[in-house]
């Protein structure tokens, strides 16, 4: 059985637990209905070190990536749901789906769009499939 790759884009507020980001992520990752495996954890750069983060990637057993905000902003035209809040405060259109796309590749696309609770946001996203060799 082949597993779907599946990078997890996040954003967090810093009063954000680690439990509350998990539960998040747990929804996202229910919601495939697919059998994934997952690759990493991506959001950016300054939040990298998070806690919340940090235990989210230590859990799932995988990297954490953090990417600049000009990185991020580059994926702009590929978000399901920019946010003209995350624009005002940092300016760049998001965080989450941005950053699933970032890691998982220029082919990219998502799977499950921005997802968000109180003081998190997530995404998922797979890469683009390689041509099947027979």
């Amino acid at each position: 059985m082949t597993l779907l790759p599946i990078y997890v884009g996040v954003g967090v507020r810093s009063s954000c637990s680690a439990e509350e980001l998990a539960q998040l992520v747990r929804e996202a990752l229910s919601s495939l209905g697919v059998g994934f495996q997952v690759q990493g954890v991506a959001t950016l750069e300054g939040k990298a070190a998070h806690p919340a983060i940090s235990v989210l990637a230590y859990t799932l057993g995988v990297p954490t990536f953090g990417y600049e905000a000009g990185r991020l902003d580059e994926e702009s035209p590929r978000l399901a749901h920019p946010s003209d809040r995350v624009e005002a405060l940092i300016s760049i259109a998001g965080v989450a789906e941005a950053a699933a796309l970032a890691v998982a590749g220029p082919d990219a696309r998502l799977v499950v769009p921005k997802m968000t609770s109180r003081n998190a946001t997530c995404a998922l996203a797979t890469p683009a499939r390689s041509p099947s060799r027979e």
